[in-house]
């Protein structure tokens, strides 16, 4: 038994496509050199999140108080952005904050806490190579050697039945970001 997946995952137990070697590197130096934080557009800046990379993943927890709101807001959705200090984006989405049919409610003295998961499927290979000025080639796993565009296979070199996989697992991909756009849209 092999402890990773079948496209070098490291959670052998599940499916999913990690991000290259490059991209993880990238995100670790800049969580060394404390060089991201979060922007909730119209609400604030976390200037230091603490970050937890998986190597597929990026997970970052969110804790904020609203203070000096005069009278109550209806929040349907925040617009979240990770970037580095110097501006460059990294990240951004837009997350529903709509339960059981209700904006959230935010008034002065409101605190919320969420975890924000970014799933990373391809990093900008600008950005890898101007964090790695020595990374040369293809610096993700989706992207195609002859154009250079994330494509479902990529640049990797799979078996007929990792294809399928592969294809299985975008397809579930895909729902769950038209479930997503679904949920935003009835949140206005």
């Amino acid at each position: 038994m092999t402890n990773r997946n079948p496209f070098g995952g490291g959670n052998p137990k599940s499916l999913y496509v990690p991000m290259s070697e490059m991209e993880q590197e990238v995100i670790s130096r800049l969580i060394e050199a404390k060089n991201l934080e979060v922007v909730i557009h119209g609400w604030g800046l976390i200037s230091e999140p603490k970050v937890t990379v998986g190597d597929a993943q990026v997970m970052i927890p969110i804790s904020v108080r609203f203070d000096k709101i005069d009278q109550p807001v209806s929040v349907y959705h925040f617009d979240l952005e990770l970037r580095t200090k110097t501006g460059l984006c990294l990240f951004k989405e837009r997350q529903t904050a709509v339960y059981e049919g209700k904006p959230l409610v935010i008034g002065s003295g409101t605190e919320i806490s969420m975890i924000w998961h970014i799933g990373v499927k391809c990093m900008d290979p600008a950005v890898v190579k101007s964090i790695l000025p020595g990374a040369i080639g293809l610096t993700s796993r989706v992207l195609d050697k002859e154009t250079g565009k994330a494509t479902v296979l990529g640049n990797m070199k799979l078996d007929a039945t990792k294809k399928k996989m592969l294809a299985n697992i975008r397809q579930g991909e895909a729902r769950a970001r038209e479930d997503k756009v679904r949920a935003l849209k009835r949140s206005r």
